[in-house]
């Protein structure tokens, strides 16, 4: 028992022997706190006793043997966290419903990006081609159309919330075509999409057009619930004049087209033509139908349904046609 003491003491006179620490607790060890300063072994500095202090592990199986280990304390104060209100960022208010404006993109050149970001955020597209797209609107039609919020700071470019992108409808004068109907992913749910259906109709006709056309695969309910109903498909047009400009016809290459030779006509055809023709037989009279033949189907595409429709897109969604006269 003595050799074993003596061994603990010379095991901590030795810094290199205090390398490896047990933990305390942990296989068959007890833990006893010493006094500030106190030590098993060699002597400390006045700083070393100051700074650290020191638990006493002692093992089960070798009640001789004692080694320090410095004792890991947490202060109350440290392990609160305290959260400053001014440092916490700030959470962008919603925009005011009152507030919001539909201009044309074609007016505010400056939201270009800002549109386009929100388009490819629904739709994936080249970012290119999209700037490409808006730069296309026009009073002329197409035209697309910004739902703006004001910003809060003063100075500042206004927020785009919502999109939409009108088109005329071919042999259809007083129809428009809607399309890319988009809100902010943010501001979904809150009347936003209302308010941009609403405020493109009252558009539509101050501009003398009394009927709109779009498409949804899975917005049916959100449309229906607006006074949309089921229609019929339509063709919507890229070039709204009825003539090409002048500057596309030229640039065309024009190539000369070769006209056939004309033949004489010969003696043999003009008797031929001379000769009085023979009456022709009557043609036979049809077959009666027969009485189990089951009757037509109306002409025209089937009905729609809230449920189904025969129009696909080209991924195989379903697209329904709705309608609305305003």
């Amino acid at each position: 028992m003595r050799k074993q003491a003596h061994t603990g003491r010379a095991a901590a006179a030795q810094p290199g022997r205090h390398r490896k620490w047990c933990a305390a607790g942990r296989d068959g060890c007890s833990a006893t706190a010493a006094p500030l300063g106190a030590s098993a072994g060699g002597r400390r500095s006045p700083r070393q006793r100051a700074r650290y202090r020191f638990v006493r592990i002692v093992d089960a199986e070798h009640p001789g043997v004692r080694r320090q280990h410095p004792e890991v304390t947490l202060r109350s104060n440290l392990a609160k966290l305290t959260l400053d209100p001014a440092r916490q960022p700030e959470e962008t208010p919603a925009p005011n419903l009152a507030e919001l404006t539909l201009e044309p993109v074609h007016c505010r050149p400056e939201l270009l990006d800002a549109c386009a970001d929100l388009i490819n955020e629904q739709w994936p597209r080249s970012r290119a081609s999209r700037l490409h797209s808006l730069g296309q609107s026009s009073d002329a039609f197409p035209l697309c159309l910004m739902l703006l919020s004001p910003c809060p700071t003063p100075k500042a470019a206004p927020i785009v919330v919502g999109h939409a992108r009108l088109s005329r409808v071919l042999d259809r004068p007083q129809s428009l075509l809607v399309e890319t109907v988009v809100v902010a992913r943010a501001l979904r749910g809150r009347g936003f999409g209302r308010r941009l259906m609403e405020g493109l109709e009252a558009f539509a006709h101050a501009r003398g057009f009394r009927r709109l056309h779009l498409t949804t695969h899975d917005q049916l309910h959100f449309y229906a619930h607006l006074g949309y109903q089921l229609g019929e498909p339509v063709q919507g047009l890229v070039f709204t004049s009825r003539r090409l400009p002048t500057t596309l016809l030229n640039a065309f290459p024009r190539v000369p087209f070769p006209r056939p030779p004309v033949k004489a006509p010969s003696l043999t055809a003009q008797a031929a033509l001379r000769a009085p023709k023979e009456p022709s037989l009557p043609p036979p009279p049809p077959l009666p139908e027969p009485l189990t033949a089951l009757p037509r189907p109306p002409a025209g595409p089937p009905p729609q349904s809230l449920l189904e429709t025969q129009y696909h897109n080209l991924r195989g969604c379903p697209v329904f046609w709705m309608e609305k006269d305003i």
